[in-house]
């Protein structure tokens, strides 16, 4: 009896989410009472076989723990239909859904969340527009599940989304990503891909406010890394020169933002600027929690996730908010899991909502 409860938590009981961005891949999955997150990078703008590289690396590390998950049903969200190797949103949905039945076609069941359900493949593509950036409200979905109310905020690698529940239900006034970024529900800015140039025009360097260089010599990896306070299991993008990700190389790749060479001023003016720098980005999520949180009266829980939560402990302390991490408000007290766990949200969010579920069309 024993070895067919541990062939049976082995198996169907849980299922694995998969959340496949333009530059990582999420993968989440439950066995027993414990919960296994893995990230992994995932440049899929260089073409779509970087989503099967990392796919297969990701089976391959869970069948060299033991875990096969091809014996396991799959529920995918995706945002890597937005990068540039696909003429259309439409046709990277369609491209992402062959390249995942290809790896998975052996398992259980292979569903796709469409922001409501999860659908098989040909509804998927029947349903592009609809399974297309789809991945917040996967997390929003878990949110709403544990928490009566609550604003849910994830900053990742490139952008941050905002999600306001009430009632144990969704509150948003956009659902693309045009209609979300225009009502301050999606903010294009991320702690690790996003350029010092698009958190603002212009920063104040030695002494006056100083116009930035319209290149792209740096991202906000630098800046936190000049910080120390950029998670290191985050740090997969390459470097905007293909040097080292270091102290020293971030200050001299962000010096050039300002047209000046690492010699030219002290190391103590680069953390100066690498601190403006994270003002203003913070500014920019502070803005739009604000926005969000006019529109909830009474909202007293900040929900964080992503690989930037580490800025929003903070920002809900300045607020009057309690915080709490995703993966603590929506799995179950005792659940085992990795202090990087509430970098995948979404992911897990896919893993928790289903696994309960049957392998066919399945209500999230």
């Amino acid at each position: 009896m024993a070895e067919q409860e541990t062939n049976r938590l082995a198996t169907q009981e849980y299922w694995v989410g998969w959340d496949i961005g333009g530059a990582h891949l999420k993968v989440a999955y439950l066995v027993a009472d414990k919960l296994h997150v893995q990230q992994y990078a995932c440049p899929l703008w260089k073409g779509i076989h970087e989503l099967q590289a990392s796919m297969q690396d990701a089976l391959q590390d869970a069948l060299a723990a033991g875990i096969d998950l091809l014996q396991r049903s799959h529920a995918i969200t995706m945002t890597g239909e937005l990068v540039d190797a696909f003429s259309t949103r439409n046709a990277g949905v369609h491209a992402i859904i062959d390249s995942v039945q290809a790896q998975l076609e052996q398992s259980v069941a292979v569903r796709y969340f469409n922001g409501q359900h999860c659908v098989s493949e040909a509804d998927a593509k029947q349903q592009a527009e609809m399974v297309a950036s789809a991945n917040w409200l996967a997390s929003g979905c878990s949110v709403a599940q544990a928490l009566e109310q609550a604003l849910f905020v994830d900053i990742g690698s490139t952008t941050t989304d905002l999600l306001r529940i009430k009632g144990n239900q969704l509150q948003r006034r956009g659902n693309s990503d045009f209609e979300r970024m225009r009502n301050a529900e999606l903010v294009y800015t991320g702690v690790v891909r996003s350029c010092p140039n698009t958190l603002c025009t212009s920063i104040s360097f030695d002494g006056q406010e100083m116009p930035l260089v319209a290149e792209q010599f740096a991202v906000t990896a630098d800046v936190y890394r000049i910080l120390e306070q950029l998670p290191a299991h985050a740090d997969y993008s390459s470097t905007m020169d293909g040097a080292e990700k270091n102290q020293h190389n971030s200050m001299r790749r962000l010096a050039r933002m300002v047209a000046c060479d690492y010699e030219d001023y002290d190391a103590t003016v680069w953390q100066q600027l690498a601190q403006d720098f994270a003002l203003r980005q913070r500014q920019l999520i502070v803005d739009a929690v604000k926005q969000q949180i006019v529109l909830s009266p009474g909202c007293k829980i900040l929900v964080g996730a992503g690989v930037g939560r580490f800025l929003l402990p903070a920002i809900a302390d300045e607020l009057g908010l309690a915080y709490l991490d995703f993966a603590s408000a929506v799995l179950p007290v005792g659940t085992q899991m990795s202090a990087t766990a509430d970098d995948c949200a979404p992911a897990i969010a896919l893993a928790t909502l289903q696994h309960s579920n049957t392998a066919t069309e399945s209500e999230v």
